[in-house]
């Protein structure tokens, strides 16, 4: 079995398929052929005219694996340079302080929110004055 040249398109392919089929002696019997989706590939089993192409599942998988594993990269290395940002013990305490800040924020507001749902709970009369006329 000859080895194809590197840089190939659909032509080479068709003949070195072509080739190796009539070597074999399997030309007539070929139903279907399992590749992956190179158009170069496509379109030589397209000119080729010898039955179904069916594109390889497992090559397929591999490349959306392949891109879903890329858009992670990117994450990782975003979450990897916040932990070396972070990892300075001056950015540690800064971010502590501004943590503790935060939760009495949260603290005080809720508790604000509490006094006022309190409040409206309250019976507040109007007193006004008896010698005063109006």
């Amino acid at each position: 079995m000859e080895k194809l040249p590197y840089l190939y398109g659909a032509i080479e392919i068709q003949k070195y398929l072509i080739d190796l089929f009539n070597d074999w002696g399997i030309s007539s019997k070929i139903t279907a052929i399992v590749t992956d989706n190179g158009s170069n590939v496509k379109k030589a089993c397209s000119n080729m005219n010898i039955g179904e192409r069916i594109p390889c599942t497992v090559h397929t998988l591999q490349l959306s694996v392949g891109k879903g594993l890329d858009i992670a990269k990117v994450l990782i290395n975003k979450c990897k340079s916040l932990i070396a940002f972070l990892a300075n013990d001056k950015k540690k305490q800064q971010l502590r302080e501004l943590q503790i800040y935060l939760f009495q924020q949260q603290k005080l507001q809720k508790n604000n929110e509490e006094l006022e749902k309190e409040s409206e709970d309250l019976v507040v009369l109007d007193v006004v004055k008896a010698n005063n006329t109006r």
